[in-house]
């Protein structure tokens, strides 16, 4: 049988021939991070958390999708590594009660008294809860938090549009770069558009349940079938959501960070590459132009759910 022998972090492995380095890690008890890799389905790659950096490689690679080669040198904890982690796969753990200041975990009572009505949570906080869903652990729990948000959020009041534009303003002023679009945080962006299904979520959802979901796309739709959504407003929306959460990935591809979403300058080499991702036949003009054709009809929606705005 035929081996090949690498270094993985200064210790030499020997595997058999055609083994990736992630599989050769793992062999060798050497924690290297995955996400999308399972042995038993094809590789993808897609998530990178898995980069590694390889010697004598101009850049980071995948190693479940690098097979071992003789004399390979592999570095795992590399600083350049671990920041390129970081910005591949993050949670953001301030999104709980007190945010920073607060307990990784709060118990059942602490999570209630906080963000109930009558509770501390600032009313962005409050309508993040829509965005929340049981994923693990004790069943039951999650259901009984579930149905407590439900509870909470999903009453006969109106939606706090000031909060929420307040909330946006903030946003804008303090992590988008002046000059530029971030197609996440900028006026008419990815924001614009789930903070504009959450408010028409929280406004109809004691009305209408089936409108409690915490998929956007889904909300959209559900919002148009209830007769919440116009149906011009409901196609406006549902092609500009489809078209910037493309825009985004495309965008984590090209910059291989998740954290960076600012679209590069119209007459870029990299705002080509993008607009070939996008399949677009790499016509800068045209990715130029669904921009701003959807950002404007988002900015419009924004502005017209806003009295303060008129």
């Amino acid at each position: 049988m035929d081996t090949v022998t690498l270094t993985i972090d200064g210790r030499p492995i020997t595997v058999v021939k055609g083994r990736t380095v992630l599989q050769a890690a793992i062999e060798a008890g050497i924690s290297v991070p995955y996400y999308c890799y399972h042995p038993g389905i094809s590789v993808d790659g897609s998530c990178r958390v898995c980069i590694v950096k390889i010697d004598k490689m101009p850049k980071l690679q995948t190693s479940c999708s690098t097979l071992c080669a003789d004399g390979m040198v592999v570095h795992t904890g590399e600083p350049e590594v671990v920041e390129a982690r970081a910005g591949v796969f993050e949670l953001d753990i301030r999104l709980r009660p007190h945010g920073q200041a607060g307990p990784l975990a709060s118990s059942l009572s602490a999570f209630s008294s906080y963000y109930q009505p009558d509770g501390l949570a600032w009313p962005f906080e409050r309508q993040a809860l829509v965005k929340l869903r049981a994923v693990a652990g004790c069943v039951a729990l999650g259901g009984r938090i579930e149905a407590l948000r439900d509870d909470w959020i999903y009453s006969d009041g109106e939606f706090d549009m000031a909060a929420m534009r307040a909330m946006r303003d903030r946003q804008v002023r303090q992590l988008v770069r002046a000059g530029t679009f971030n197609a996440k945080l900028s006026p008419g962006g990815l924001v614009d558009s789930e903070y504009l299904v959450q408010g028409w979520q929280l406004e109809s959802g004691h009305r209408h349940p089936e409108v409690r979901t915490t998929n956007t796309l889904e909300a959209v739709d559900r919002l148009h079938t209830v007769g919440v959504l116009a149906s011009q407003t409901w196609h406006t929306l549902r092609d500009a959501y489809v078209f910037q959460r493309c825009l985004i990935d495309a965008l984590r591809v090209v910059r291989g960070d998740a954290r960076d979403l600012t679209v590069p300058p119209r007459d870029s080499a990299e705002f080509v590459f993008l607009a070939r991702r996008l399949e677009l036949g790499g016509s800068p003009e045209g990715l130029a132009e669904l921009i701003e054709r959807h950002t404007s009809a988002v900015d419009a929606l924004a502005a017209n759910c806003d009295p303060s705005a008129a």
